[in-house]
């Protein structure tokens, strides 16, 4: 539900940024696609500081599709991080109702209510049934593993976070 997502993308986070990966652009993208950046909710920006991640060809994707920020730093949480997608993965979180759409936190240090959320592990422990999804942000890739959608995976070079999903998280 567009309402939902909207007021929960506002009780997580403050600011109203955006972060652009180094080398990244906006790109001439089909309508509605991951990257048409004409169709992203440009009101969801009053809402927080988003981290911009892009597709394998370098381009910009829409916040409605991966949307990563810190967390609220008047509620002490900027030390962890969001991603919340849609689903399946590359579908507008406009569309989606809660059901379609999962959230996951990045919270070694236990800031988080619930918390801590998130470990580290080697590349080489990958499940061998991740997947590249192509999107890139700043040197780190996201791997999904359809068989086990309770965590994403955050690659950089040998190292990978495991982010956990949850909905535990609220602050007003």
């Amino acid at each position: 539900m567009r309402i939902a997502a909207g007021l929960v993308m506002a009780f997580l986070i403050a600011g109203c940024t955006v972060s652009i990966p180094f080398g990244s652009e906006e790109c001439d993208s089909p309508s509605g696609s991951p990257t048409d950046l004409a169709s992203q909710p440009d009101d969801w920006l009053d809402y927080g500081t988003y981290l911009r991640w892009t597709d394998s060809e370098g381009c910009l994707v829409r916040i409605d599709v991966i949307s990563h920020h810190h967390g609220a730093e008047h509620c002490g949480w900027e030390q962890s991080q969001y991603i919340t997608i849609g689903k399946p993965l590359g579908r507008s979180m406009q569309d989606n109702s809660e059901e379609e759409t999962a959230r996951y936190f990045w919270d070694p240090q236990g800031v988080l209510p619930g918390g801590p959320f998130g470990t580290e592990i080697e590349r080489a422990n990958l499940p061998g049934s991740a997947v590249d999804t192509g999107f890139r942000r700043n040197g780190h890739e996201l791997w999904l593993d359809e068989s086990d959608e309770s965590v994403i995976y955050i690659v950089a070079g040998d190292t990978v976070q495991v982010w956990e999903e949850t909905n535990s998280a609220a602050c007003a």
